[in-house]
C-alpha cells in the first residue's frame, strides 16, 4: 500500500505494532507488546462509550524485560505493586495505538467525542506522556473548533515513521491534515 504526503512516497506493510480499537475491530482483551516486550495494553471495548485503554507492566518481577536501558540505566517508575497506568487524556475514546519498535514508547490516537481527540506519545520507561498533535500553531487549527479526532493512518516500521490523520467532526469525518511523525 502506498500513500503520498508532502511529495514523498510512503510504503506501508502490515504490522503487529498497530492495534485498531474502533467498535467493528475492537478486541476486549490484553494486547501484549510485540517481541516479548514487558508491557501490555488492556483494551476495554465499551461500546457507545468508546474504546478505552490502560497500560500494564506484565513482565515478571516488574523489570524492563526486553527494553534496552541506556544512559542512566535506572528503572524506577514501575513497581511490582504499581503496574497499571491510565490517564483520561490519552486512555479515553482511543481510535488506535502503536507500539514503537524500541518497545519504549506507545503512540495513541484519540477521538474528541469522549476523549481529548489528540495524538499522544507515551514514554513507558519514564511513565510520562506528551501530546504531539494537533500542533496548536498549525494553520488548520481553526477547522477543528467543532471537535476532531486523530488516527494513525500509515506505518513504515523500516523507516521509523508514521502518518497521523486529523479529522474534523462533520457528516463524513473530513480529513483536515496529515502529519508525519518520526518514531523513537
Amino acid at each position: 500500500m502506498f500513500g503520498l504526503i508532502h511529495g514523498t512516497t510512503f510504503a506501508q506493510t502490515p504490522t503487529p505494532y498497530l492495534i485498531q480499537t474502533q467498535s467493528e475491530n475492537c478486541q476486549h482483551r490484553l494486547h501484549p507488546q510485540p517481541n516479548k516486550g514487558p508491557f501490555s495494553v488492556f483494551l476495554f471495548c465499551d461500546d457507545a462509550l468508546g474504546s478505552n485503554i490502560g497500560v500494564i507492566l506484565t513482565e515478571p518481577g516488574g523489570g524492563p524485560g526486553a527494553i534496552k536501558l541506556t544512559g542512566d540505566m535506572i528503572w524506577d517508575k514501575w513497581y511490582t505493586n504499581d503496574r497499571f497506568w491510565q490517564d483520561k487524556l490519552w486512555a479515553t475514546d482511543v481510535v488506535n495505538f502503536l507500539w514503537s519498535p524500541s518497545l519504549r514508547h506507545l503512540y495513541v490516537a484519540t477521538s474528541g467525542i469522549y476523549g481529548d481527540g489528540g495524538f499522544f506519545k507515551l514514554d513507558l520507561k519514564e511513565r510520562s506522556y506528551r501530546r504531539l498533535l494537533p500542533d496548536p500553531s498549525a494553520k488548520y487549527m481553526h477547522h477543528l473548533e467543532g471537535g476532531y479526532l486523530t488516527k494513525i493512518e500509515k506505518v513504515d516500521i523500516e523507516k521509523d515513521r508514521i502518518i497521523v490523520g486529523i479529522y474534523v467532526y462533520d457528516e463524513t469525518f473530513t480529513l483536515v491534515a496529515q502529519e508525519e511523525i518520526q518514531l523513537e
